[in-house]
């Protein structure tokens, strides 16, 4: 990986989530966080052209100060 993704940030994001949880296994799908869903609405996000300008701002943070 030589570069943040919108997959990858959704990606930490999501274990983020989960790490703050009381739960103790991890599931895409489950009554309390349903990940799957988190994941999938992040990336839906990037995909928002009205959110371009904001998108790009966070793409390039990530692979400034992670990368």
């Amino acid at each position: 990986m030589i570069k943040a993704t919108s997959a990858s940030i959704a990606y930490a994001a999501t274990q983020v989530r989960f790490a703050l949880t009381f739960l103790p296994v991890f599931m895409k799908s489950d009554t309390v966080t349903d990940s799957e869903s988190f994941y999938n609405s992040i990336l839906n996000l990037f995909d928002d052209l009205d959110k371009i300008e904001e998108v790009l701002e966070l793409l390039i943070w990530w692979n400034q100060y992670i990368f």
